[in-house]
């Protein structure tokens, strides 16, 4: 970590695409742009604004409309704007099966779909956007030190390894419609249209398990059920059975290690909303929720076990959490 200065802005999770509302929350990122030193009396005014617009973990989307609002903000506060997009190519709304038959129609229907929540890129007129590279350490140092030799304007390592590897997929497209009648890059959509549809398909299932679940039954947890993405985002009924941990931010954070613990005990690898704040003095009435991935499932079997497990363990710690049933004492 850097020695810079962070501060939170708030997310609205209460965005939905019925409602229209912008996930982030733009009156109080306007507000803290206005009001920044009477804020933060002793941080200098930011420089970077870090975004996510497929929210990880909430799934929540920024449309197109919601990243001009906060793209105008931060040009108008001369804000760069870091964006880190790794999702944004994947779709779980597309419920067409056979896209092979129907590709032409099926990538029109796609890219439209995109084009709803295109990048923060495809707005920059001022050059306040900047996009990251994740990669393995080994392939970063080596692409940094082609980039410091050679790149002036576009990147020609990036480019060389992008284009070989979608000319590659536009070779294995062009043999399963056993025509050649496509576009450069339609290999490179296929792929993402087809990873987009398991990933929809493992969620779908995922989501249908977890709502036959005793623990949903009961209201104990409501999921945030995504657009893009591979995360869901399962919100605890914190106000309703739990609300002692709505008090204050160590209430929340002993609540949710308990949390953490029935997680384990049932096997499961899944984050818990506390560990997942950068200020948890904000955000700690935000944080009362669990994040899962489907990114990693072997098939229906393990999501349906593992839905049953996140049933169960959610209905254990609101069964035992600050009751005598309480099996372990909460370590911070």
């Amino acid at each position: 970590m850097t020695k810079g200065h962070i501060a939170p802005f708030n997310l609205n999770m209460n965005a939905t695409q019925e409602n229209g509302e912008n996930p982030i929350d733009i009156v109080y990122l306007e507000n803290l742009f206005t009001n920044w030193f009477q804020i933060y009396p002793n941080k200098p005014f930011p420089s970077v604004l870090y975004t996510i617009p497929i929210q990880n973990p909430t799934g929540l989307v920024q449309s197109s409309k919601h990243r001009r609002e906060v793209y105008e903000l931060c040009k108008k506060n001369n804000v760069l704007i870091i964006e880190d997009d790794p999702y944004g190519n994947i779709l779980l709304t597309d419920d067409n099966d056979d896209k092979l038959k129907n590709f032409q129609i099926a990538k029109k229907e796609y890219l439209s779909t995109l084009a709803n929540a295109a990048s923060y890129l495809s707005i920059d007129t001022e050059g306040i956007v900047i996009r990251l590279i994740i990669a393995n350490k080994f392939f970063i140092e080596r692409l940094k030190n082609i980039i410091d030799c050679t790149t002036r304007e576009i990147s020609g390592a990036s480019m060389t390894i992008f284009n070989e590897c979608c000319y590659g997929m536009d070779k294995l497209l062009v043999r399963e419609l056993q025509n050649d009648d496509i576009e450069p890059l339609d290999g490179w959509i296929q792929w993402c249209m087809n990873l987009s549809h398991r990933y929809k398909l493992r969620q779908h299932t995922l989501l249908q398990q977890l709502y036959k679940t005793n623990a949903f039954q009961k209201n104990l947890f409501k999921c945030i059920e995504p657009k893009f993405g591979m995360f869901l985002c399962i919100q605890l009924n914190l106000k309703g059975k739990k609300p002692q941990l709505l008090e204050n931010q160590l209430n929340m954070e002993m609540g949710m290690q308990y949390m953490d613990y029935k997680l384990l005990e049932n096997n499961l690898n899944a984050i818990i909303g506390t560990k997942l704040s950068i200020d948890k003095t904000h955000s700690f009435l935000k944080s009362g929720f669990i994040r899962v991935t489907v990114a990693q499932a072997t098939g229906d079997d393990q999501l349906s076990e593992a839905a049953r497990r996140l049933g169960l363990a959610i209905e254990q710690f609101f069964d035992e959490y600050l009751t005598d049933k309480q099996a372990y004492k909460v370590i911070l």
